[in-house]
C-alpha cells in the first residue's frame, strides 16, 4: 500500500474524469473513499473498480449544490470510518459561450458558478467541523489556471476558478493555525469528456490518470498551490505577468 493506506477521504465529481481516476489512484493505495457524484449508475462502477484494487469506498449519489447530501456523506464516513483525513472538492463544470450566446444561455452560465463555486464551498464547510473537531486533516480544491486571467470565451469558467482560488487561500492560514493543510490544485488541460466539447487545440493534454498522480503528489508534498503539467505552470505564469493593455491586445484577437 501507499502514503494514502487507511486514509478516509471524501471526493466528490468522483463517478467521471479526474474524479473517477483519482478514486482509484487512491483505492490502490488502500484509502478508504467516500465517491459523490450525481450519477449513480457510474457510481457504482467506480466503486466496484476502487473495492477491486484493494482499497474500500462508499458511494453517496447526490449533488454538490445540496449540503444536506454532503452533510449526511460525511456524517456515514465518521459512522463508517470514525472520521475525515482528506475532502476533495473536485466536482465541476466547464462552458464555452460567445457574446452573443450568453443571453440564451444565461442559466448554464449561473449553474456551471453554482457547482464550480457554490459546491466546492458546499463540500470543504461540510467535512470542515470533523476536521476541527480532530484537529487534523488536509482540504484540496480543484481549481484552474484559467482562474489567473479572465480568458475570451470562457469568463464565467474562469471567474468560478479564480473565486474558488481565492476562498480557499482564505482558508490556508486559518486552518493550518488549526492542524489542516488547505490545498489548491491547478490542473492544465485534462482529456475528459468536459474537454471533449473543445473544438480548439488543447496544449500538453493529459489523461485523467496522469493528473491524477499529479494531485496525490501535491497533496503527498502538502503543497499550498500546485499547477501542473509543468508546461501549463510556465505559460501561466508568462500571462499573469502580461500588462494590462498588452494582455487586452493579446486576447483582442481571439474571436467569441
Amino acid at each position: 500500500m501507499g502514503d494514502f493506506d487507511g486514509k478516509r477521504v471524501l471526493l466528490t465529481g468522483a463517478s467521471t474524469g479526474i474524479g473517477a481516476a483519482l478514486a482509484l489512484a487512491l483505492g490502490q493505495e488502500g484509502a478508504r473513499v467516500m465517491l459523490f457524484a450525481r450519477r449513480e449508475e457510474q457510481l457504482r462502477d467506480v466503486q466496484r473498480q476502487v473495492e477491486e484494487s484493494g482499497g474500500q469506498a462508499l458511494a453517496h449519489p447526490g449533488d454538490v449544490t445540496d449540503q444536506q447530501a454532503l452533510d449526511e456523506a460525511v456524517a456515514k464516513m465518521v459512522a463508517e470510518w470514525g472520521g475525515v483525513d482528506l475532502g476533495i472538492a473536485n466536482a465541476g463544470l466547464g462552458d464555452a459561450t460567445k457574446l452573443d450566446k450568453m443571453h440564451a444561455r444565461v442559466e448554464n452560465l449561473v449553474a456551471l458558478i453554482d457547482v464550480n463555486v457554490n459546491g466546492a464551498i458546499r463540500t470543504i464547510v461540510a467535512a470542515l467541523p470533523t476536521l476541527l473537531a480532530q484537529g487534523s486533516g488536509h482540504i484540496v480544491g480543484v481549481a484552474s489556471p484559467a482562474g489567473v486571467r479572465g480568458l475570451p470565451g470562457t469568463g464565467t469558467y474562469s471567474a468560478s476558478k479564480a473565486a474558488l482560488s481565492r476562498f480557499l487561500e482564505s482558508l490556508r492560514a486559518p486552518c493550518r493555525a488549526r492542524g489542516i493543510m488547505v490545498t489548491t490544485v491547478h490542473p492544465g488541460f485534462v482529456r475528459t469528456s468536459m474537454t471533449d466539447k473543445n473544438r480548439f487545440k488543447m496544449p500538453f493534454l493529459i489523461e485523467p490518470e496522469a493528473a491524477a498522480q499529479h494531485i496525490l503528489r501535491a497533496i503527498r508534498g502538502r503543497r499550498r498551490e500546485y499547477v501542473f503539467p509543468w508546461q501549463i505552470s510556465i505559460m501561466i505564469r508568462a500571462i499573469g505577468a502580461l500588462p494590462n493593455a498588452l494582455f487586452d491586445n493579446i486576447m483582442g484577437r481571439i474571436r467569441t
